[in-house]
């Protein structure tokens, strides 16, 4: 059973199997079912269905009317009736928008006219398509939440960039959660509290922007002395924007090189250069990241090092999100 305390996914609700695709059935996903739907809320909707066409209904495609204007917005036209339904469409999107509230990421089905986040196709005058365009809902959806991350469920199957989704949607619902209990408290208690999760995402930071991390350090300290709140907010846009950008293998090589450093004069020299070598073979492609990881994250444990074990580069969402 889903907590209050997880975090809200919004969802093209086809791929929770519910029957609204245009032949009357569902796609469902079997990872967000069997794995993700533990762990956080599910917000489904679904823009055909709010625009009153039911399931089954006729195929849409976007289109292009004017030959050769790149400015043109694609329409959504009925393939049968031939029907310009963009306005309905675009109005049903700004109706679930408004029903929408607090959430921490957004999956979206991939290809959709409506909600294709990316390479759906549109079809020009001469009836050829290309894969160019982004689904009516998803474009207003992206632009009624900027920050939120966003992902298709088709690249859910990479684990990168599932990692990568997963790790901004659980540290910005963890940063929300834990800002909005001291909201009503002293401005002093919310800025100690934002400095606390900068301190625990310190590493996992810089394994994706390590000048974000710096940058995030002064909005934290405050030393302008704004508003708690105002502080907040700022860190909130900053951080998603860091989190956004993946990690690569030299920003990780560096956050691991830092973490080991607690430990160089506890560790003996076959010691540092086991580790060492782990960093070459993960920097080369030879080992996974979590190889060189799961190490350092031994060290922590063997010398008792609550500062490092309360890191979240560690565990930066459930661990069995990674099946």
């Amino acid at each position: 059973m889903n907590s209050e305390k997880n975090p809200k996914i919004g969802i093209s609700a086809c791929l929770l199997g519910h029957r609204v695709r245009y032949n009357g059935d569902g796609k469902p996903n079997d990872w967000i079912l069997n794995h993700l739907t533990s762990f956080v809320q599910f917000t489904p909707f679904c823009p055909e269905m709010a625009m009153g066409l039911g399931a089954p209904r006729e195929t849409l495609r976007l289109v292009k009317t004017r030959l050769g204007d790149a400015t043109e917005k694609p329409r959504l036209i009925g393939n049968q009736s031939g029907k310009d339904l963009t306005t309905e469409a675009t109005d049903a999107a700004k109706k679930i928008i408004s029903e929408l509230s607090e959430l921490d990421g957004i999956i979206l089905k991939r290809a959709s006219p409506t909600c294709g986040l990316e390479k759906v196709k549109v079809y020009g005058r001469d009836g050829i398509p290309q894969a160019q365009g982004r689904g009516i809902f998803a474009e207003e959806i992206r632009q009624a939440f900027p920050t939120v991350p966003t992902i298709e469920e088709g690249r859910l199957t990479d684990p990168a960039q599932r990692e990568l989704f997963l790790t901004q949607v659980f540290a910005l619902h963890t940063f929300k959660r834990r800002t909005q209990a001291f909201a009503g408290g002293r401005p002093s208690s919310l800025i100690s509290e934002l400095q606390s999760f900068h301190q625990q995402h310190k590493f996992l930071l810089l394994s994706h922007d390590p000048e974000a991390y710096s940058r995030l350090g002064r909005i934290a300290a405050n030393p302008e002395g704004r508003p708690a709140q105002e502080a907040c907010q700022l860190y909130h846009l900053a951080l998603a924007q860091a989190l956004s950008t993946p990690p690569s293998p030299g920003k990780r090589v560096n956050a691991l090189q830092h973490l080991f450093g607690f430990f160089k004069n506890c560790v003996n020299n076959e010691e540092k250069e086991h580790f060492l070598a782990l960093l070459e073979e993960y920097r080369e492609g030879l080992r996974p990241f979590s190889t060189a990881l799961s190490l350092v994250e031994h060290l922590c444990r063997r010398f008792n090092h609550a500062y490092l074990l309360n890191q979240v580069i560690f565990y930066p969402f459930p661990l069995t999100l990674n099946k």
